[in-house]
C-alpha cells in the first residue's frame, strides 16, 4: 500500500524579481496546475523554489524599505500610537480586524489559498498607506504590515505544504525542499515581534506579539507534520520506521499544538477556522493508522471504531467544503467551475477507502455471518476501492487452484476467533496449529 506513497506532479511559479520598492505590493499569487493523483506526490524542486523566491523577499524587502524612512522614530510612534488610540477598545477597529482573520483563515480552511493571499495583500496594502500617511492605530502600525506579510506568504507556503511540495524527491547535490526554508524565514521574521514585545495593538483586541505568535506556533505544528509525512512515505521501504511510533509521533504533535495556543490565551479569533481543519487532519490521520495497526493483528472491534471515527470525521470536513463549493457556486452562477481540492486532502480520502478495502477482507467472512437482505456483503464489497474477494475468487479460477487462504500468525497477539471478546472474559492463547487460523479461505469452508 505505501509502496506508491510517492509520485510526482507538477507545478511551478516564476520568481519575483522586480526591485524592493515595487515588491510592497505583491501581486496574488496565480493557480498552478497540480496534478492529481492516486497516491501521495511529490512535487518537483520547481514547484518549491517559487514558494521560496516569493515567500522571503517580500517580509525583508518591506522590512528593509520601512526600516530605512521609519525605525529612526520607533519610540516615538510607540508613544503616539498609545496616546492616539486610547486604552479602550475602538469599536470599529476591533470589527475590522476580528473581520480581517475571520475572513483571511476561511479562505485558508476551503483551499482557497489564492484568495487568501488577495486578503492578505489588501489589508498589508491599506495598513502601509495608512501609516506612511501618519496613522498609529493598531491596524496601520509598521509592525502590522509585517504580519500581514507574513500571512500572505503563509498562503502560499500554506498552498504548497497540502499539495506536498516538500515531499520532492531528494538526491546528490539536491537541496532539501525550500518550502521548510520559506517557514523557517517566516518564523525567523516574527521572533523579531515576539522577542521585541511587538508594539500593543491596542484599540486591538489582542497584541501584535500575541498574533506573531500564534503565527509561530501554526508554523512550527507544519514543520513538525512535515517531518512525519516524510517519515510515512517511506514505511515499507525502511526497517527503521514503524507505524506505531509515527502514531505516536504525530499525536505528542498534536497536543503539543494544542497546549502552547491554550498557553497564549483567546486564539479563536486569531486562528480561526483554520483551528478545526487542523484538527480534522491530525484526529483523522490518527485514526486511519491506529485502525492499520489493529487490522494486522486482526483486532476486529478496535479496528472497526477506528474508521468509524476516521469517517465520521472525514464527513465533517467533506460537509464544510461541499457547502463553500454551493455557496460559491451560487455567487458565480455562470463562471462556477468544481474546487480542485489539494493533494494530501484526496490523500487522506484514498486512504480510508484503501484501508475499508482490506478491512473488508480480513474480516470477509466474520461479516459475512452477519450480513441479512438489507446488507449484501459481496454487493458492497464490488462497491468499494478495491474488490479483494471478488478478485481473488477469480484468480482463483482462472489459476484452477483448489484452494486460496489467507493464514495469521496469531503468537503474541489478542486473538480472538469471534472478532473481539468481552472485556472481563479472559480467553486461553491459542496452541498449536490453533495459533494458525485461516482468515480468509477461498472457497469458503
Amino acid at each position: 500500500m505505501w509502496g506508491s506513497f510517492r509520485s510526482s506532479s507538477s507545478s511551478g511559479h516564476s520568481g519575483d524579481t522586480r526591485p524592493l520598492s515595487s515588491q510592497v505590493e505583491a501581486s496574488p499569487m496565480t493557480s498552478s496546475n497540480v496534478s492529481q493523483s492516486p497516491a501521495i506526490p511529490a512535487s518537483p524542486s520547481s514547484t518549491v523554489t517559487s514558494v521560496t523566491s516569493r515567500a522571503r523577499p517580500s517580509i525583508t524587502s518591506i522590512t528593509n524599505l520601512l526600516s530605512s524612512t521609519l525605525m529612526s522614530s520607533s519610540a516615538v510612534s510607540s508613544n503616539i500610537e498609545e496616546s492616539s488610540c486610547g486604552t479602550e477598545l475602538d469599536t470599529e477597529t476591533v470589527s475590522h480586524m476580528d473581520s480581517f482573520f475571520d475572513r483571511f483563515w476561511s479562505e485558508m480552511a476551503v483551499f482557497a489559498f489564492e484568495r487568501a493571499k488577495e486578503i492578505a495583500d489588501k489589508e498589508k496594502e491599506q495598513a502601509l498607506k495608512s501609516h506612511l500617511h501618519g496613522s498609529h492605530c493598531a491596524s496601520s502600525g509598521f509592525t502590522w504590515v509585517i504580519l500581514t506579510t507574513a500571512m500572505a506568504q503563509l498562503a502560499l507556503t500554506e498552498k504548497g505544504y497540502m499539495n506536498l511540495a516538500f515531499l520532492a524527491p531528494k538526491g546528490f547535490l539536491r537541496k532539501d525542499s525550500n518550502l521548510k526554508a520559506a517557514l523557517e524565514s517566516i518564523r525567523h521574521d516574527l521572533r523579531k515581534i515576539v522577542d521585541s514585545g511587538g508594539v500593543t495593538s491596542s484599540p486591538a483586541r489582542h497584541k501584535n506579539s500575541q498574533i506573531a505568535t500564534c503565527l509561530m506556533v501554526l508554523i512550527n505544528l507544519r514543520l513538525e507534520q512535515m517531518e512525519f509525512y516524510d517519515r510515512l512515505s517511506v514505511v515499507g521501504t525502511s526497517k527503521n520506521v514503524e507505524i506505531g511510533d509515527l502514531i505516536a509521533d504525530i499525536e505528542v504533535t498534536y497536543e503539543k499544538f494544542r497546549d502552547e495556543l491554550k498557553g497564549i490565551g483567546s486564539t479563536i479569533s486569531i486562528l480561526g477556522g483554520i483551528q478545526k481543519t487542523l484538527q480534522w487532519e491530525s484526529e483523522i490521520l490518527i485514526s486511519l493508522l491506529k485502525s492499520m495497526i489493529m487490522m494486522q493483528t486482526w483486532e476486529y472491534l478496535e479496528a472497526t471504531i477506528a474508521l468509524q471515527q476516521a469517517n465520521t470525521q472525514i464527513l465533517e470536513w467533506n460537509e464544510i467544503l461541499q457547502t463553500h463549493s454551493t455557496t460559491l457556486k451560487k455567487s458565480t452562477f455562470y463562471n462556477y467551475s468544481p474546487p480542485s481540492y489539494p493533494l494530501l486532502y484526496l490523500w487522506i480520502r484514498k486512504l480510508k477507502g484503501a484501508l475499508v478495502s482490506k478491512f473488508s477482507l480480513y474480516f470477509y467472512e466474520l461479516l459475512v455471518k452477519n450480513s441479512n437482505s438489507s446488507f449484501d456483503m459481496k454487493s458492497y464489497c464490488s462497491k468499494l476501492p478495491v474488490d479483494y474477494y471478488n478478485r481473488m475468487l477469480s484468480f482463483q479460477k482462472k489459476s484452477d487452484a483448489s484452494c486460496i487462504c489467507i493464514i495469521f500468525d496469531a503468537k503474541d497477539t489478542k486473538y480472538h476467533p469471534n472478532g473481539y471478546n468481552f472485556i472481563s472474559r479472559e480467553v486461553a492463547a491459542p496452541q498449536g496449529l490453533e495459533s494458525f487460523p485461516a482468515v480468509l479461505s477461498i472457497p469458503m469452508v
